[in-house]
C-alpha cells in the first residue's frame, strides 16, 4: 500500500534561502521532467526545493538514501509537486546540474522524500565533483557584542 506525503512549504524554503549564487540560469540549469523513484511514498502538494537528484536511464530521479554519492544535481523549482510512487512528471522543472555556483549547505533538506536521513557529506562530495563544481556557504549569523 503506497502512502502520502504532504509538506507544505516552510518559512526560508524559497529558491533565493539555497541558491547565493550562479553564473547563468541557461548554463547552470537544465529543464527537465522529474521522476518520484520511490517503491511506497507518494507525493502531495510537496515542496522538493533543494531535493538531490541523479539521472539515470535518461530521467532525473530524486536521491533516496543511500544513493546520495550518484547526486548529479539540485531540484531548483518552487512550485509544489503531486507525483505517485514510480510515476514521471509531465511538468518540466529547473534542476541546478553545474556551476559555478553557491548553494546555502543550511538550507538543504536532511531526508530524502521517503523521510530517510540523507547523508550530507556524501552529497557535498558528489557536488563538488560535478565539472564546473558547484560550491556550498552556510549562512552567516549575526552576532551581538556586548559592551560595558
Amino acid at each position: 500500500m503506497a502512502r502520502s506525503i504532504t509538506k507544505t512549504r516552510a518559512a526560508g524554503t524559497y529558491l533565493g534561502d539555497i541558491l547565493r549564487s550562479e553564473f547563468s540560469r541557461n548554463y547552470n540549469m537544465v529543464s527537465a521532467k522529474i521522476k518520484n523513484p520511490s517503491a511506497s511514498t507518494d507525493l502531495s502538494g510537496f515542496n522538493p526545493l533543494g531535493q538531490p537528484v541523479k539521472l539515470s536511464g535518461g530521467t532525473w530521479q530524486f536521491v533516496l538514501d543511500g544513493d546520495e554519492s550518484n547526486a548529479g544535481g539540485i531540484f531548483m523549482d518552487q512550485r509544489l509537486l503531486t507525483l505517485a510512487h514510480g510515476v514521471t512528471s509531465d511538468d518540466l522543472f529547473m534542476i541546478l546540474v553545474r556551476g559555478p555556483a553557491t548553494v546555502d549547505s543550511d538550507a538543504l533538506p536532511a531526508t530524502d522524500i521517503d523521510g530517510d536521513t540523507l547523508t550530507q557529506a556524501t552529497l557535498l562530495t558528489a557536488y563538488k565533483a560535478l565539472s564546473p563544481p558547484i560550491e556550498f556557504v552556510t549562512a552567516l549569523t549575526p552576532t551581538k557584542t556586548q559592551t560595558t
